[in-house]
């Protein structure tokens, strides 16, 4: 199946998953949504097996995870880089999830024993220690995201220090600068698992920052609805409505 989407394969591992009376339905229905969104040119088939694999991390679809892997090395997609998607992911789904999905990896590599194409994404430098990597994620905020940085009220008095430390730390110093994704692959991923786990909160702060890095709207639309099969209607409306809003309030402050 050399030419074939996620959605393909996903479709055809629904065959007699559903009772009888509504299985041939159920595939009708998962064929042509998928068509709808897989075949579109807003984006890239390696665009759209990157997000869908980060969906599927944070909704914690094994299954589906396995055989989307399989399809987004065909895609282009290497090793490394859908280990990076995972890892990043599980950053903003939580690492229960990203430990799942590496397991689902290592299993889907394993049935492939012929080697990719080596990576030749460097190794990123460990700092050893907590503040080594705060120090890397306030300057990667305020160097990729032109932020400063300001605990502000993101957290209880109580522990608003130590909690931005952390954030800054963990998400900004050891999980956004590595190399093994380009910077608008991690903005990518990240929107995506904010999307499907409905936190639109967060949602929109990425948006701005995906739309400040240069990603171009119509792909963030795009991603938006591709999503919509894997994460529901109501996650992706809320995700439009966000998006427009932040693409609005941009075009009101052109001069």
């Amino acid at each position: 199946m050399a030419g074939a989407t996620g959605g393909d394969e996903q479709a055809q591992m629904s065959d007699g998953a559903a009772p009888a009376g509504i299985d041939a339905d159920w595939r009708r229905l998962l064929a042509s949504a998928h068509a709808a969104v897989w075949d579109r040119p807003g984006l890239s088939r390696r665009t759209r097996s990157l997000v869908t694999c980060a969906a599927l991390v944070a909704l914690h679809q094994p299954v589906e995870l396995s055989a989307e892997a399989g399809v987004a090395l065909r895609h282009g997609l290497s090793r490394r880089e859908l280990c990076e998607v995972t890892l990043h992911a599980a950053g903003y789904a939580g690492f229960p999830r990203g430990v799942e999905a590496m397991r689902v990896l290592r299993a889907v590599f394993a049935a492939r024993p012929e080697p990719d194409t080596p990576d030749s994404a460097p190794e990123m430098a460990a700092p050893d220690t907590a503040a080594a990597l705060f120090e890397r994620g306030t300057a990667f905020r305020r160097e990729v995201f032109g932020q400063t940085g300001d605990p502000g009220d993101i957290a209880p008095p109580e522990i608003v220090n130590d909690w931005w430390r952390f954030l800054t730390g963990t998400a900004f110093g050891a999980i956004w600068p590595r190399p093994g994704l380009s910077l608008h692959d991690h903005s990518r991923v990240t929107l995506a698992v904010l999307q499907v786990t409905h936190m639109p909160v967060e949602f929109r702060l990425h948006t701005g920052r995906a739309l400040d890095m240069g990603i171009p709207r119509a792909e963030l639309g795009e991603q938006i609805m591709h999503l919509a099969i894997y994460g529901g209607f109501p996650c992706a409306v809320e995700a439009m409505r966000i998006a427009r809003e932040e693409m609005d309030a941009r075009d009101a402050h052109r001069p």
